[in-house]
């Protein structure tokens, strides 16, 4: 596993063609594997907004497994349209010796419920501190950083503006740390797309046709 990143980096923020980003400048940047994302520095927190299920799966094997590969420590929190087995099945069938990532707790999978929805309520203090028990955990145990992956499916309009305060003490928290987040949106939740260009660094939809650097 590789050594620990530092928190050391640098921030900047402003609008580009309409969308608010925030700009993390660390030393090291990490492969997504994920072709029209490319590689991204620690401290970057990205959505991917998709349609069907076949494109998640396709997209977040291939962010789970870099992770791995790179010897990070990997978080998938799994929602509708996919079930915590089919996203573990999914991964056994395209990571050489998942068995052994999943046996030593390489990569947790579990459910948005469990994670978000705890008691049956979303506690936004609760789920901050979970990623940064998380963060030092890995940190302990050796591991380069977090790669985490989330879905929005499970969110009630009721928790939005929650949700978006969530969202922005993450950023805050993640900026300067070894952490990678990948959120994500399924079409359309049109409601939910302007509150969530406020939320996150980069956003980007995922096309068919979208070629690398595109």
């Amino acid at each position: 596993m590789g050594q620990s990143l530092l928190d050391q980096g640098c921030r900047s923020r402003g609008f580009d063609r309409g969308v608010y980003l925030t700009q993390v400048c660390p030393p090291e940047r990490r492969k997504t594997g994920i072709d029209v994302v490319g590689d991204m520095p620690w401290g970057s927190h990205f959505c991917l907004f998709y349609e069907t299920k076949e494109d998640l799966l396709d997209t977040l094997i291939s962010y789970c497994k870099a992770g791995l590969e790179s010897g990070e420590f990997c978080l998938w929190v799994v929602a509708e349209p996919l079930k915590v087995e089919e996203a573990t099945d999914a991964l056994k069938d395209a990571v050489p010796e998942f068995s052994r990532y999943l046996e030593n707790a390489s990569i947790e999978i579990m459910s948005a419920r469990d994670w978000y929805l705890q008691g049956g309520t979303f506690d936004l203090n609760r789920v901050a501190a979970g990623w940064r028990d998380k963060l030092a955990q890995a940190s302990a145990r050796g591991y380069a950083g977090v790669r985490v992956t989330g879905d929005t499916a499970w969110l009630a309009k009721k928790d939005w503006k929650h949700f978006c305060e969530y969202e922005e003490s993450l950023n805050e928290a993640v900026a300067n740390s070894a952490w990678l987040c990948s959120a994500r949106i399924r079409l359309p939740r049109a409601e939910l797309l302007r509150s969530w260009m406020w939320c996150v660094h980069i956003s980007l939809p995922w096309q068919d046709d979208m070629e690398p650097g595109t």
